[in-house]
């Protein structure tokens, strides 16, 4: 017998059964894979190949559907194999209409939301950045299951949005449940008298070091800088005079303060590369408003924005209305709106320049649009159009 024949044959099966490896490119993990596509409601482009690949075979509501449901589940899937959340419960009505109050609730709630039809599924994002996605699945005879699952955010801002979820889905009314709040403590006048608030050069050494910060390749930095700066300048978190202060230097540009706010808001609303450039922008905003607020508050003040801001006016209009125009994120759009609005009742050039780029049309998108999505929208978008005509028609 002849060993190394057989040897050479088992070889030979061997090499025939080995499996054919192909290569595979793998995407890199992406931290911000959650994040909610927006894209621009407003504007007549035709998008992109890719993204209407990415979009065939799913029943994905937008802009351009009925307003009166957004979502509407006629088959739920079933439960899945590994079960459903532990706090998930079950509503003894059908998946259309527990889909159907959900769908109002959000509106309602301005919680900025896309929905998938098929998989029975809302991605949801509110004001405070919380996401998180609700499920509807098949229960018993005809009933519900909804699942409520977190992605992101502050939890104890989950529990409360879970609760307004879950209530929506009863017919309860889409509000959160009222807990007990805990008694609120009191400083007592005699330790209030011995506080003593930061001083004006204080201040100046926090907008120095913010303005160092700015400049950070590193874009977390910059939006610590920022949220602090919201902080202060917001007289509901700090001392009144404190966030006056703070409000007064930032629109006086101490440091160039104010200019490189409009610049990192500009870069940041052209190029919304991540969740993080919609936080940026967020911060950004509040604190131009913040601080154009406290100017409206003192009459010394009428002609401040027109004398010594005229700059930064005619810098930041443009980009508020093109940011409104877009709308790529719902609570960001809210606050553009607002900033548009206090810088045309304090600005006749900020007015005059509103009226040059016909922006009553895109604001009146924007109510269209926040009259099907987002209730917040469509207020903020109403009385931005009431003042504009007002004030054009007394200028």
């Amino acid at each position: 017998m002849s060993f190394n024949h057989s040897n050479s044959n088992n070889r030979q099966m061997s090499e025939e059964k080995k499996p054919e490896y192909r290569a595979a490119r793998i995407a890199p993990c992406n931290a911000d894979g959650f994040r909610l596509q927006r894209t621009s409601y407003f504007n007549n482009s035709k998008s992109s190949p890719d993204t209407s690949i990415n979009r065939q075979g799913m029943a994905m509501t937008n802009s351009r559907q009925s307003p009166t449901c957004r979502w509407s589940v006629t088959k739920p899937c079933p439960v899945p194999l590994f079960g459903l959340d532990n706090k998930a419960v079950l509503v003894h009505d059908s998946a259309p209409i527990v889909s159907s109050r959900i769908d109002q609730s959000l509106r309602l709630r301005s919680v900025q939301a896309q929905f998938d039809n098929v998989l029975g599924e809302a991605s949801c994002e509110t004001s405070s950045s919380v996401q998180y996605i609700i499920g509807l699945f098949a229960g018993p005879e005809g009933s519900t299951y909804v699942e409520v699952r977190k992605m992101r955010g502050c939890g104890l801002a989950f529990r409360g949005e879970r609760d307004a979820v879950i209530n929506a889905a009863r017919g309860l009314g889409g509000k959160q449940t009222e807990r007990p709040s805990a008694p609120k403590l009191s400083i007592p006048k005699e330790l209030m008298s011995l506080y003593v608030p930061p001083s004006m050069s204080e201040l100046e050494d926090t907008l120095e070091r913010a303005s160092d910060q700015f400049h950070s390749r590193n874009r977390h930095t910059m939006l610590f800088a920022l949220q602090n700066l919201v902080s202060m300048t917001n007289a509901n978190k700090v001392y009144t005079e404190t966030a006056h202060n703070m409000s007064k230097l930032i629109m006086q540009n101490k440091s160039d303060i104010r200019d490189m706010l409009v610049t990192i808001y500009i870069s940041e609303a052209h190029n919304v590369r991540d969740n993080l450039s919609m936080q940026i922008c967020n911060a950004v905003l509040q604190i131009l408003i913040n601080g154009i607020f406290a100017l409206s508050n003192s009459v010394k003040n009428d002609g401040f924005l027109d004398g010594e801001c005229k700059y930064f006016v005619e810098q930041l209009v443009p980009c508020l209305v093109e940011s409104v125009g877009k709308c790529h994120f719902a609570h960001n759009t809210c606050l553009a709106l607002n900033c548009l609005c206090l810088l045309t009742k304090k600005s006749s050039i900020a007015c005059a320049k509103v009226r040059e780029m016909n922006a009553g049309n895109t604001i009146q998108q924007a109510e269209l649009y926040g009259k099907r999505e987002h209730l917040e929208l469509e207020e903020a978008a109403r009385s931005t159009l009431f003042l504009l005509q007002s004030e054009i028609v007394s200028r």
